[in-house]
């Protein structure tokens, strides 16, 4: 009986010295409250530096994104930019780069030059002096667009009476499509452009040619003042 009652005790963790149990020591610390060894005490946090790193990545990799985004925009086909223009199967495009060849000092201003737009498909072919020494002005360029005569001058019907020119002649004359707008200058004068529409005969017959030859027409745009605006 003695012999099991003390195996009992020792299956409990209770020790026995002569007669009297003895209870093992119970440490103080709570085992939620152990002492940190010294590397851990010392460990840097990661956190933060991986936010960092995380931010720093995405910021490279937007970059890039908009890098690649920008040379497909600017080595596109001119074709490809510039404005719709309801009707017609080609985009408008600024005239600016083309009416560089008659610009200077200040004329035509730059509104009137901004109101003017170009196929995008249209290639800049050379440019004249109109008014010679008189001191009025009066310039032109010529393009060449490879579309028809119809369509240019539809182009170029829409696209003056949304720049806000005032038209002042819309048919045909000496057998050519002509447009005439006018509109006030920034600089007090009134400023007329002249659209002359032309298709151009094509190199080869079209017996030789083939029925897929495309039609080509020459535009000239002329520009010049034509009074006080007052």
């Amino acid at each position: 009986m003695l012999r099991s009652r003390i195996a009992g005790r020792h299956a409990i963790g209770v020790h026995t010295a002569g007669n009297y149990p003895v209870r093992s020591p119970v440490s103080t610390v709570s085992a939620s409250r152990q002492p940190v060894s010294a590397s851990r005490q010392h460990r840097p946090s990661l956190g933060p530096a991986v936010i960092v790193l995380v931010i720093a990545v995405v910021i490279m990799l937007s970059g890039a994104v908009v890098a690649i985004l920008g040379s497909n925009s600017a080595h596109a086909p001119a074709a490809q930019l510039g404005t719709k223009v309801p009707g017609v199967p080609f985009r408008a495009i600024p005239a600016q780069a083309d009416l560089e060849h008659i610009t200077s000092g200040g004329e035509p201003p730059a509104d009137v030059v901004k109101a003017l737009t170009v196929p995008s498909i249209s290639r800049y072919v050379g440019d004249s002096n109109q008014a010679g020494d008189l001191d009025q002005y009066e310039e032109s360029v010529t393009i060449s667009v490879p579309a028809t005569t119809t369509l240019v001058d539809d182009f170029y019907r829409r696209e003056l009476s949304g720049a806000q020119w005032s038209m002042q002649f819309d048919g045909s004359a000496g057998g050519h499509l002509e447009l005439i707008g006018q509109r006030n200058g920034s600089d007090g004068y009134q400023w007329r452009v002249a659209i002359v529409v032309t298709s151009v005969n094509p190199t080869l017959s079209p017996a030789l040619a083939g029925s897929n030859q495309t039609s080509t027409s020459s535009v000239v745009m002329t520009l010049y003042q034509v009074g006080d605006a007052s």
